[in-house]
């Protein structure tokens, strides 16, 4: 899908992704991509929180057999942890797993133009509502954060997708991962 053929913007509103959808849509694959300042800080905040729960959960842990004095009592407390300290680390998996899904798609995926339906804000922040056509012709809608708080209805938004499995996308703005433009590295 061209995103602009007539120099124009197809929902007819002029947003943030308009001029860098002109240049996604001539880089070659695979895009050279970073981390976004959002997706650090988000990453950031995160880890910490993980890490603070599993010092924790190991403190309590040590605190509780201490107190017990190394009696019976402690060891029925162990599968409490350890479910507790493999929930973190399973978290922690899959997050890894989502940052590398969306680095790969940013950095290897089809490229579409989306306009914007909706716009709503939640406890996150700003959402949008979008939809695009493949080349194929199959149509997709969605929802996704905005993390760029500029989008609108009417905008346009780049998608990155899995030509495979166009279900696998992935908006610009909710992508803890930013394309490295021409003259920008």
């Amino acid at each position: 899908m061209a995103p602009f053929q007539d120099g124009g913007t197809p929902g007819g509103v002029a947003g943030p992704y308009d001029e860098m959808s002109r240049v996604l849509a001539t880089l070659p694959r695979p895009r050279s991509v970073r981390m976004s300042r959002r997706g650090k800080i988000i990453a950031m905040v995160v880890l910490s929180a993980l890490l603070a729960s599993l010092g924790i959960y190991a403190t309590a842990g040590v605190m509780a057999q201490r107190a017990a004095g190394g009696q019976e009592a402690a060891a029925s407390q162990f599968p409490v942890y350890a479910l507790s300290i493999a929930f973190i680390l399973v978290f922690g998996i899959v997050m890894l797993n989502v940052i590398g899904r969306q680095k790969r798609l940013l950095a290897e995926g089809e490229m579409a133009t989306a306009r914007v339906t909706k716009q709503w804000v939640a406890r996150n922040g700003p959402n949008i509502y979008y939809e695009f056509t493949t080349p194929l012709g199959e149509h997709f809608s969605r929802g996704a954060a905005d993390g760029s708080r500029q989008l609108s209805v009417g905008m346009n938004v780049p998608i990155f997708y899995d030509p495979q499995r166009p279900k696998r996308q992935l908006a610009l703005c909710a992508s803890f991962y930013e394309v490295v433009l021409p003259g920008k590295e």
